[in-house]
């Protein structure tokens, strides 16, 4: 689940196996995470651009403050800009809707009611939150997690 490879004889993690396949898993979420909605003046930010950062929103998610004054939610790995404070950043993530049979064999040979939704930033593949989802009770409307008011 976390990509951690362990060398059996030694019993220590293997480092260089372990980004090798958390690399992987990350190629994999670009692969299937879909874009909600398109932002096209989005992207990522160089840190030269940013004047200083106003809140650690979680762990790869920051709020910043641009050189020009704009503030901006943003990954903290890779910079990837994702919309205003007063928006919800979901709606800018790819998202990843998987059936919840894949995490492990339960409810076989029924549909399952719930799914979950992973929300990948678009700039690194870094997963940044997961929800549960039910269809037949929701919209598709990405949760609000956080909303900042400034």
């Amino acid at each position: 689940m976390y990509g951690v490879i362990i060398n059996a004889k030694k019993m220590e993690v293997d480092s260089e196996k372990t980004e090798a396949r958390r690399q992987e898993i990350r190629q994999g979420r670009l692969k299937h995470g879909e874009r909600l909605i398109s932002q096209p003046d989005k992207r990522k930010l160089d840190p030269s651009e940013i004047k200083e950062t106003l809140m650690r929103i979680h762990e790869y998610l920051e709020l910043v403050e641009k050189k020009d004054g704009t503030k901006t939610i943003c990954c903290a790995k890779c910079g990837n800009e994702f919309c205003s404070p007063s928006d919800n950043y979901k709606k800018y993530t790819l998202r990843w809707t998987r059936d919840i049979r894949e995490l492990k064999k339960v409810m076989e040979g029924q549909e399952p009611i719930t799914y979950y939704q992973e929300y990948i930033c678009p700039g690194c593949g870094t997963l940044l939150e997961v929800d549960t989802w039910c269809p037949l009770i929701d919209d598709d409307e990405p949760l609000w997690d956080i909303h900042i008011k400034l």
